[in-house]
């Protein structure tokens, strides 16, 4: 993500209220809803080299939940309540998913290169 210090600052920054996840989503869209223009090139690629939380995969994955029912319930105050109901339902099965493939043995000898399109 690059852009001018003023143009971060006009969007309000990153909210401190997100843990690990969901941020860079919530930023986004205000930025977006500022006036601000988002660009995405399919060509570029970053590595990532280093860094990761010792966290167990639980907690991360509920961080990841609790992330995203914030972000929808800041964002989108009038959503109807039967969506909301079926978007918590998605986050919550996301949650269970996320949780048992941390219970479930890894595959041997798996590499990972950390490398991410934007």
């Amino acid at each position: 993500m690059f852009l001018r210090r003023e143009e971060y600052w006009r969007a309000g920054g990153f909210d401190e209220g997100y843990f690990l996840h969901v941020e860079d989503l919530d930023f986004r869209l205000r930025f977006r809803r500022g006036g601000g223009e988002i660009l995405f090139d399919p060509k570029e690629v970053v590595r990532h080299l280093g860094g990761t939380s010792g966290s167990s995969r639980s907690v991360v994955e509920r961080h990841k939940a609790r992330g995203f029912r914030r972000y929808f319930r800041q964002n989108f105050p009038g959503m109807p309540r039967a969506l909301r109901l079926v978007l918590d339902g998605g986050i919550t099965a996301q949650l269970g998913l996320g949780m048992l493939r941390g219970w479930l043995p890894s595959p041997k000898s798996r590499v990972c290169d950390n490398t991410a399109r934007i």
